[in-house]
């Protein structure tokens, strides 16, 4: 039975795959496990490995295109395996199209803090100047300058 080889997900954050090249050509060989693809994500270019033993019989996504995870990107096969189910069910995925994700709501802004209370408001008669200076072994020190 022929499988479908489908855009994986090689990294969390990934939510396409860029096809950077193939390193099979159709009608080649394929062992599980074998490297596949190199496969550019979000983040860093990765090989994709087979999944199943066979031909690769149909590569649908070519070098440099992209597609979203789970897309049908190739099938791996027998030689005389007929693959026209899957073939047709991979052109009717690609035309419908997908569906689109809803925006996340918006944040409410969070309100400005309101200003730190005056000295005045807190029964104090004045502010507290600080003065910064050098003191001991070049280290800033800071002290407020009307003794408060």
């Amino acid at each position: 039975m022929a499988s479908k080889v489908i855009m994986p997900k090689l990294s969390p954050t990934m939510e396409e795959g860029q096809i950077a090249r193939w390193l099979k050509k159709e009608g080649d060989k394929v062992s599980m496990g074998e490297p596949l693809a190199e496969i550019d994500t979000d983040k860093a270019t990765m090989e994709m490995q087979a999944l199943a033993n066979g031909v690769l019989r149909k590569i649908l996504i070519n070098d440099g295109e992209s597609a979203p995870l789970g897309q049908l990107i190739a099938v791996i096969g027998e030689p005389d395996e007929d693959i026209a189910a899957l073939l047709s069910e991979a052109s009717t995925t690609a035309s419908t199209p997908a569906p689109t994700s809803t925006p996340a709501p918006t944040r409410p802004k969070p309100e400005a803090p309101s200003a730190a209370p005056t000295p005045e408001a807190n029964g104090h008669a004045s502010a507290c100047r600080h003065s910064f200076g050098f003191g001991q072994n070049d280290r800033v020190a800071t002290r407020c300058a009307n003794g408060s």
